[in-house]
């Protein structure tokens, strides 16, 4: 006769066996449950803005090892360059001035990104930084409209030394102008005075 003991350890054993492999075969997460990031991609790849200011809304994805995708993440944006474009949270990128930056989108350790080109030409605007006007010297055409763009912390001013044209102190915003002759036209901060910030718009 098999002994009651001896049949019920017999029927166990093939349960712990299954319960040992079904461990074995865990998928590792990222605390989602949706699997691992193991690679992020931001679309477009690439993006020209032929304007000041000028937008362009990326977006982002992440992948697993095998490519397929992850869903519920989320991303970190930022720009290699805010005096070139500004990403905001959510992926919009604004331009600022001209030249190159690269945008990066991060989330969980992994980066994907994308390479904007500012290319306003002929270029017709001014970033107004902390304490600096780039760029500092333009020239621009009879009739051309310029563009001064705050991107700084602090409050500046675009003064006239010809007392047109001029704005006021601001933190944010933009300020424009319109030249309608030849000639050289300087510009400082009232706030921080000529010798440490300062431009010109040259009209031939």
């Amino acid at each position: 006769m098999i002994s009651t003991r001896r049949m019920v350890g017999s029927l166990w054993a093939p349960v712990l066996a299954v319960s040992i492999a079904a461990c074995g075969e865990e998928t590792p997460t990222n605390g989602n449950g949706n699997g691992t990031v193991a690679s992020v991609t931001v679309a477009p790849p690439t993006a020209t803005l032929n304007t000041i200011p000028g937008t362009v809304q990326l977006s982002a994805s992440a992948q697993d090892a095998s490519g397929g995708p992850i869903s519920g993440q989320t991303f970190t944006w930022a720009s290699s360059d805010d005096l070139i474009a500004t990403v905001s949270s959510s992926g919009l990128v604004t331009s600022v001035a001209n030249g190159a930056a690269t945008i990066t989108a991060t989330t969980d350790g992994k980066n994907g990104t994308s390479s904007i080109t500012v290319n306003d030409s002929p270029l017709t605007s001014v970033v107004v930084g902390d304490n600096f006007f780039n760029a500092a010297s333009l020239t621009v055409a009879n009739g051309a409209t310029v563009t001064w763009n705050w991107s700084g912390a602090n409050p500046h001013s675009v003064a006239f030394n010809d007392g047109l044209g001029s704005s006021g102190v601001q933190t944010t915003g933009t300020h424009t102008r319109q030249f309608t002759a030849s000639g050289t036209f300087g510009y400082f901060c009232t706030v921080h005075g000529a010798s440490i910030m300062s431009g010109e718009i040259i009209v031939p």
